[in-house]
């Protein structure tokens, strides 16, 4: 696992205020108001080609940058459900065949020759099902629960891979169901009812972030493929310790049993203060797996070389 020294080419350096000019990446532990702090790098958002039909609360999710697909919607002109489906290709849309049920506030995965939307409002709420092959669309079995205002995660692989989280039917629900390229299953339910909150990963490997209770949440619920853990785990062994002249702060290694899921990196934050602040977001240099087995994650040697978190 890369330092930060190594990866910036300079320690975390301990100041009394903050810096005036701070560099894209650069971070520093303010002693005043005891935070570790940082600038990140932001990425700016470039103007696209605009779609045909103009629409809200369409069905998203299905593809990638250069290669999707967003079916049906609401539009308030006619104050109608549409049914119209359009594919992006990375330079403009074209109109594609129509998805046969028009609702609104559905989920969808998959690619734009292996599409998947699910569920929404038709009204009234719908379980309805849809496939696309890469010229028409199909139905398939309906949700076990009809709802819509809900979280639909899979990634390219969703149409054999789908899942749904959370959502509205009335009131809101926690179930939670996984698509198979055939039917929808019920897996252990989120652990706090919610709608319009927002998903992404795949089905062994999602996140449920924010929503709506009774009042907005901030809270974030993960699955490692069967069932939901809010926050994901405690880290143990938190207490710094002096290393030469260098606080450094070592965790003991946490692990999750039974797993099967792939990650590329984690988070370490806050949970005891207000809005759960990021402390630090760690890469794993590349996608680590395990299939029904022990994911680990391991810290290094806690010292003024190797530790995860040092203050010199």
């Amino acid at each position: 696992m890369a330092a930060y020294k190594d990866l910036i080419g300079q320690k975390i350096t301990k100041v009394t205020s903050n810096p005036g000019e701070p560099k894209t990446g650069q971070m520093w532990y303010n002693s005043t108001d005891g935070k570790l702090r940082g600038l990140g790098i932001v990425e700016a958002w470039s103007s696209a080609s605009p779609m045909i039909t103009g629409r809200e609360f369409g069905s998203s999710g299905i593809g990638t940058q250069a290669a999707n697909i967003v079916a049906s919607g609401y539009d308030y002109g006619p104050g109608a459900r549409v049914t119209n489906t359009e594919e992006y290709n990375g330079s403009g849309w074209t109109a594609i065949t129509a998805i046969n049920e028009g609702k609104f506030l559905a989920g969808g995965a998959g690619s734009t020759t292996a599409g998947l939307v699910f569920g929404g409002t038709a009204p009234p709420y719908t379980g309805n099902t849809e496939e696309y092959n890469g010229s028409s669309w199909s139905e398939q079995n309906n949700m076990g629960t009809a709802r819509s205002v809900y979280c639909g995660a899979g990634g390219p692989s969703g149409q054999t891979a789908g899942l749904a989280a959370a959502g509205y039917n009335g009131s809101n629900v926690s179930n939670v169901e996984e698509y198979n390229g055939t039917s929808w299953s019920e897996v252990n339910n989120m652990s706090t009812a919610r709608r319009a909150g927002t998903a992404f990963g795949t089905q062994t490997a999602a996140s449920y972030a924010t929503g709506y209770v009774s009042a907005h949440v901030n809270t974030v619920e993960n699955t490692s493929g069967s069932a939901y853990s809010a926050k994901g785990k405690a880290l143990t062994s938190v207490t710094p310790v002096a290393s030469s002249t260098t606080a450094v702060c070592d965790f003991a290694d946490i692990s999750w049993t039974s797993a099967s899921f792939t990650a590329r990196g984690c988070m370490i934050f806050n949970d005891s203060a207000t809005g759960d602040p990021s402390v630090c977001c760690i890469d794993f240099g590349g996608d680590k797996t395990a299939t029904n087995g022990t994911f680990t994650v391991q810290f290094p040697t806690a010292d003024s070389s190797d530790a995860i978190i040092r203050i010199a």
